[in-house]
């Protein structure tokens, strides 16, 4: 009896799992499959107003007038100022030995005074035999001066006419030297150009500098601003420190084919050297501003996805700047529909996909 009991309890719970998962399958069956798998996404309604794209960038602290002091040659260091030193305009900052350039100066001038002598000489020499010639030529006319007299001495006025010009070029290469070792004098002795202070020594007295090493740094500490690299497609507007928009200047000389800009002097706390992240405006004004989330980038271009009686559309946009929280278009965006999602998203919905609009 119980057997039998035990048996019609297992039959009923078979069955009425079966009747379980029939009900279940009928469930999911009768829900559609693409409302299951619909998307989340959001519209977004853009107008046109003031504001500004920024972008990160990396910005260095400068000083007006930093100056970095360094030997085109290895010359003794005879006199140099401590690290830290505040000096006035004009104090000697580094003085090199320079002894031996000096020597070298007086002997190109000696031979530069010796070679305008033998030019003088040959000058004078040159204008007595083409005097000469001139009085031969006349002679020849009546026969009294042979063909061989004369052409020697047309052989005589070439070869001094040579050697003037030998001289004449020979004084111009000194002249080029002695302006060599002139330009050597002037990095030997360095004196302070404004009120400052010592940023940087890396040579001590009495050692031998090392040529186009940077002996000694010397800046204005009040007078700070900042230096930026940027590449030539970018045209900033500004950038932004402590909250304040500051105006940049290009200057002419581009740096490794980056572009180099300067800010105006400013009060800055960071250290002189200090390389520091700071925001960068590309553009200001008026304008359609749509988040990242607002559009989508195919091959290079910008689409918006417009959404439209639970339809959408794709559209292509050009845009005048784009930055860390989106970009910004002058084209006229009013009254339209963007769908608002993540990319991997709209590429599903252009796919086919169904959406569900959340507010």
């Amino acid at each position: 009896m119980k057997k039998i009991t035990y048996l019609a309890i297992v039959v009923l719970l078979v069955f009425g799992g079966v009747v379980l998962v029939k009900n279940k399958k009928a469930e999911l069956a009768s829900k559609p499959l693409m409302e299951e798998f619909a998307l989340n996404a959001k519209i977004f309604h853009p107008i046109e107003k003031q504001g500004d794209i920024r972008v990160q960038a990396l910005a260095g602290v400068k000083s007006e007038g930093v100056v970095q002091y360094s030997s085109k040659l290895p010359l003794r260091v005879l006199h140099i100022v401590s690290m830290a030193e505040s000096l006035k305009k004009g104090a000697l900052l580094l003085e090199l030995d320079n002894q031996d350039i000096l020597h070298d100066v007086q002997n190109v001038a000696l031979e530069i005074e010796n070679s305008r002598i033998d030019l003088s000489s040959k000058t004078l020499q040159l204008k007595t035999l083409q005097t000469n010639h001139e009085r031969s030529l006349k002679l020849q006319s009546v026969g009294g001066i042979s063909p061989e007299q004369i052409a020697n001495e047309e052989v005589a006025i070439e070869s001094t006419l040579f050697a003037t010009k030998a001289v004449e070029s020979k004084i111009e290469i000194l002249k080029n030297k002695k302006a060599q070792l002139k330009n050597l004098l002037s990095y030997t002795k360095f004196y302070a150009p404004f009120d400052g202070i010592v940023v940087e020594r890396n040579v001590e007295q009495g050692e031998i500098a090392t040529p186009f090493k940077g002996l000694l740094s010397f800046a204005n500490e009040k007078r700070r601003y900042f230096e930026l690299e940027l590449p030539s497609s970018i045209e900033p507007k500004g950038i932004i420190y402590e909250g304040a928009k500051i105006a940049l200047q290009k200057l002419p000389v581009a740096k490794n084919s980056m572009n180099r800009y300067i800010s105006n002097e400013v009060a800055i706390k960071e250290s002189i050297g200090t390389t520091m992240s700071i925001d960068l405006v590309l553009y200001e004004g008026l304008g359609y501003f749509l988040p990242n989330n607002s559009f989508l980038q195919i091959n290079s271009k910008s689409y918006l996805l417009l959404y439209e009686n639970e339809k959408v559309t794709k559209r292509e946009i050009a845009f005048l700047a784009c930055g860390n929280t989106g970009c910004v278009s002058r084209e006229d965006l009013s009254g339209l529909s963007l769908l608002q999602a993540k990319p991997d998203a709209m590429l599903k919905v252009l796919s086919g996909m169904k959406i569900a609009i959340k507010e």
